[in-house]
């Protein structure tokens, strides 16, 4: 037995230990390590491809960290798929309506560890046109809206299904072509576009999942319209491709609903349904600094055998900005499929481009809204741009020299077929017809001036905006004659006349030319 002072010195030293820092007894040996004080700072870095770690100061300086990362709400990964972009025009698909079909599931197993479900796609057919519903297409050219429901379900060795998650999405649904973009007749009675249904948080997919589909028609599914629509028209696409992630249970077998009290698995013979399901889960700890954009929770424990102490924040690696460039966005139509040409800065930065909304190029005339985006999530940038698919002059004036509108002698830039006083060349600028008088010189299709109420002038012209190899510039001038020195003058435009493929502008003169005694204004049409 220790003497009693041995006890109270030990005591002693055991206070002035924990005053200090954590201690620990080895044998007879009392070890202490003092703590350190962690700061962790520069916590918003910028994704370059290499890993990143917060700067790190410790007190005393200088002291050894070991790092832990973990990603807080990693971006969802596919955990099965057997849909292969892009898509064909069409495939082989059920009819829900035709064949008295309530819901069509498919049985996967999933691939990796993340199971906090995010969403499940599918392709739908539809075979409804637009025609067939004038109502529906007055309202909506494009297409129409309907809701699907996807149910997730687990299945256990005995084949119950029980319900993990179901979520219902209204989608757009497009009508079906009637040509292709190329106008030539579209050679299918369907079309297929993927669909793709969010789930709400709080969802565990089970390893095995049965995933349904079901939507409502005049007289099938769960809760049937009763009323005729471009529903009954609507299918489900069938035989979807061997899986890239994931595996499919049973090839050609299906879950068939068909009532209430009618479920029935195996149902085999029936291609399956396309099908993508994406799914999260918790980030993995790791000590490798981390490369890629996203949140992560760092943590810095100091490595010293004489000191403790730690630090843990936020840490965040924001996308890289990138510059999206946009050309040629003026062509001429030739029938063919006018893509746009895409550079980013940095360069090779994968970026997908949507005319209208789709991403297939448009072929025919006219003007299309151009959305570019960043598709690597290490980098974010958008651009916005109007393709032009127009005419030259010549593709422009060549018709009417087809259909004898005007003589094949008089079809340049510098003739006046309708004798109208207006040169060829102006007639395309202004989106006029060269074999038909448009007024005379002093109609107002002609550019002319307009005062404007607040005192200001605005030169007001018609613009063809099809005319791809024309460049507009307003000039102005003190004085008229041959020693007149035009100069191009920046405008405030606005149109005030929407007919088409032309527009009716008001370029409005900078006030300050006002303020001497007279200013000539005209508009200087160039063919490039």
């Amino acid at each position: 037995m220790k003497p009693d002072f041995f006890r109270r010195g030990t005591t002693l030293f055991t206070a002035l230990a924990s005053a200090l820092g954590i201690f620990t007894h080895s044998g007879s040996v009392l070890a202490v390590e003092a703590v350190a004080g962690v700061e962790l700072s520069d916590l918003v870095q910028t994704y370059d491809g290499t890993g990143k770690t917060p700067t790190v100061t410790t007190t005393p300086p200088g002291l050894p960290v070991d790092w832990v990362f973990t990603e807080i709400s990693p971006p969802p990964s596919v955990v099965y798929s057997s849909i292969y972009e892009p898509l064909d025009l069409s495939y082989q698909s059920l009819s829900f309506s035709a064949q008295s079909t309530w819901a069509i599931g498919d049985l996967v197993d999933l691939a990796g560890t993340n199971r906090d479900l995010e969403s499940v796609d599918t392709v739908m057919v539809t075979w409804a046109e637009a025609a067939d519903y004038p109502v529906l297409a007055a309202a909506n050219a494009d297409g129409w809206e309907h809701p699907v429901t996807i149910t997730v379900y687990s299945r256990d060795a005995g084949g119950n299904l029980t319900s993990v998650g179901e979520a219902t999405e209204t989608i757009f649904v497009p009508w079906r072509p009637t040509t292709l973009p190329n106008g030539s007749p579209y050679p299918f009675n369907g079309f297929a576009f993927r669909i793709s249904v969010p789930f709400p948080d709080g969802i565990t997919l089970p390893d095995q999942a049965m995933v349904l589909i079901s939507y409502n028609t005049q007289s099938q599914g769960f809760a049937p319209i009763g009323a005729p629509g471009p529903y009954n028209e609507l299918n489900l696409a069938m035989g979807g491709y061997a899986p890239s992630v994931g595996t499919d249970v049973d090839p050609f077998t299906v879950l068939w609903v068909r009532g209430a009290d009618d479920w029935f698995y195996p149902t085999t013979g029936t291609p399956d349904p396309f099908l993508e399901i994406k799914a999260s889960g918790p980030g993995t700890p790791t000590s490798t600094p981390p490369v890629d954009a996203g949140t992560y929770q760092a943590t810095a424990s100091v490595n010293d055998p004489g000191y403790v102490g730690l630090a843990s924040e936020t840490f965040i690696i924001e996308p890289a900005p990138v510059t999206i460039t946009l050309g040629d966005l003026s062509q001429l139509a030739d029938g063919s499929p006018k893509p746009v040409s895409v550079d980013t800065t940095p360069t090779g930065v994968p970026v997908e481009v949507l005319y209208e909304g789709s991403p297939t190029a448009p072929s025919a005339l006219g003007q299309y809204d151009v959305h570019a985006a960043v598709t690597d999530p290490n980098y974010v940038g958008t651009a916005e741009e109007v393709l032009t698919i127009g005419y030259n002059f010549a593709s422009w004036i060549q018709p009417k020299v087809d259909d004898s509108s005007i003589p094949a002698g008089e079809a340049g830039t510098g003739d006046d077929p309708d004798l109208d006083l207006i040169l060829s060349l102006f007639e395309y600028a202004y989106g006029l017809d060269p074999s038909m008088m448009d007024g005379g010189p002093d109609d107002e299709h002609l550019p002319h001036i307009e005062m404007l109420p607040d005192g200001g002038a605005a030169l007001v012209f018609r613009w063809n905006t099809l005319a791809t190899d024309l460049e507009f510039d307003v000039v102005t001038s003190g004085e008229l004659g041959d020693g007149a020195v035009w100069t191009v003058t920046p405008t405030v435009n606005t149109v005030i006349e929407d007919l088409g493929d032309v527009k009716v502008i008001r370029a409005e003169l900078p006030p300050g030319l006002l303020t001497g005694e007279r200013i000539f204004a005209q508009l200087r049409v160039t063919q490039l």
